[in-house]
C-alpha cells in the first residue's frame, strides 16, 4: 500500500541516508572524538574507511526517491551488513575489553541492531 512505500521510503532516506551523512561527518571530519566516544585510541586510519563507508551507504539512501525498488533492495542489504558487522565489533569490545563507553555500548550499538 501507499502508507508501506512512503514509511519504507521515509526509513531509507533518514535511517540510511541521513544517518549515513551523520555518522561520515563525525568520522571524517571529527575523527579523534569519534574515537574517543567508542573507547578506541585517537589516531586511527580506520576512521577515514568507516567515515568513507558511511558516506557510501547515507548517499545510498538519500538516492533511493529517484530509484526503484530493486535499488533500494541494494541499499538496505549494503547499510545492514554494515550496521550488523559494526554491532559484532561492539559485541566484541564489551566481552574482550570490557569496553562501556557509549560510542560503542550504548545508542549506536543500539542502532545497529534495530535498524537493519
Amino acid at each position: 500500500s501507499g502508507f508501506h512505500r512512503a514509511t519504507l521510503l521515509n526509513g531509507l532516506v533518514y535511517l540510511i541516508g541521513v544517518s549515513g551523512i551523520v555518522g561520515a561527518i563525525g568520522h571524517l571530519l571529527r575523527s579523534d572524538a569519534a574515537a574517543r566516544s567508542m573507547g578506541w585510541p585517537p589516531g586511527s586510519p580506520f576512521q577515514w574507511e568507516v567515515g568513507v563507508a558511511y558516506l557510501g551507504w547515507g548517499v545510498l539512501g538519500l538516492m533511493c526517491p529517484w530509484y526503484g525498488r530493486g535499488f533500494w533492495l541494494a541499499t538496505i542489504i549494503m547499510a545492514s551488513l554494515f550496521l550488523r558487522g559494526a554491532a559484532v565489533v561492539y559485541v566484541k569490545q564489551v566481552v574482550a575489553a570490557r569496553n562501556f563507553t557509549p560510542g560503542n555500548a550504548g545508542a549506536v550499538f543500539a542502532a545497529d541492531i534495530v535498524v537493519p
